[in-house]
């Protein structure tokens, strides 16, 4: 595994991209921001605040 692959953005394709080449190169995500946010998942946390947890994903992770 000798290829270095930058994926920019962590948004869902980000994301998406990144998990998909994991196994293939070393991949650096960058994203300026410290966590991902499920959008439709805070509309769903407003209405069951018990589902709140679910929504974020520090991106240390």
């Amino acid at each position: 595994m000798n290829a270095v692959v930058a994926v920019i953005g962590g948004g869902y394709g980000g994301a998406a991209v990144a998990k998909a080449l994991d196994t293939e190169a070393h991949v650096v995500l960058v994203e300026p921001e410290d966590a991902f946010v499920h959008a439709a998942g805070s509309l769903r946390a407003l209405a069951r605040p018990d589902c709140a947890d679910g929504t974020g994903v520090p991106a240390s992770a």
